[in-house]
Formats: structure tokens, C-alpha cells, sequence
């Protein structure tokens, strides 16, 4: 986990000024990460309690991995359907030339 948090925190200027071409934005994401962690906080001890620490670890695991999981089918799916159109679109252009010539 640390690991993963020192990547993040290492990337993450990286993302703001070559992806978002937004450096000031950069301050704005610490801030809003800091933010949710103290609003977290109060409701976190009574949750541990009710629910218990290795339940709470896996719940917040299996719903931090669900938009990956979703996005890396998503991502799958669009490559496929735009090699399926690309490999169509080549062979309705090569029956047109046919056609033509």
C-alpha cells in the first residue's frame, strides 16, 4: 500500500501538467484528497467497530477494484469492436475499388 501511494503521489504532477495542461490543479488534488480523508475520519472508528477491520479492508478493496475492473473490460471492448469496423471498413472499401476498377 505504501508503495502504491508513492507511485501516485510521485505521478500525480505528471498527470496535472501533461494530461489536464493544468499544473495549478496540482495543489487543488492534494487538497481535496487531504479533505476527504478528515471527513472520513469521525465515521471510520465507529465503523471498525461495527463491521470490523478485515471486513472494512475487503469491502473498501472490492470497491476500489470495480471501476478498474469495469474500465479494463471497457478498454478490451472498445479495441475490439475498432479492429471489428477497421478490418469492415477495408473490406467495404476494397469491393468499392473492385468495383470501380
Amino acid at each position: 500500500m505504501l508503495a502504491s501511494m508513492m507511485a501516485v503521489q510521485a505521478l500525480t504532477p505528471y498527470l496535472y501538467k501533461d494530461y489536464f495542461k493544468a499544473p495549478e490543479l496540482i495543489s487543488l488534488g492534494g487538497i481535496v484528497g487531504i479533505a476527504a480523508s478528515f471527513i472520513i475520519l469521525p465515521v471510520l472508528s465507529p465503523l471498525v467497530k461495527k463491521v470490523g477491520k478485515k471486513e472494512l479492508s475487503a469491502g473498501t478493496m472490492i470497491i476500489t477494484i470495480l471501476p478498474v475492473i469495469t474500465t479494463t473490460i471497457s478498454f478490451i471492448a472498445m479495441v475490439f469492436v475498432y479492429n471489428l469496423s477497421k478490418t469492415k471498413l477495408e473490406e467495404m472499401t476494397a469491393k468499392l475499388e473492385l468495383r470501380r476498377g
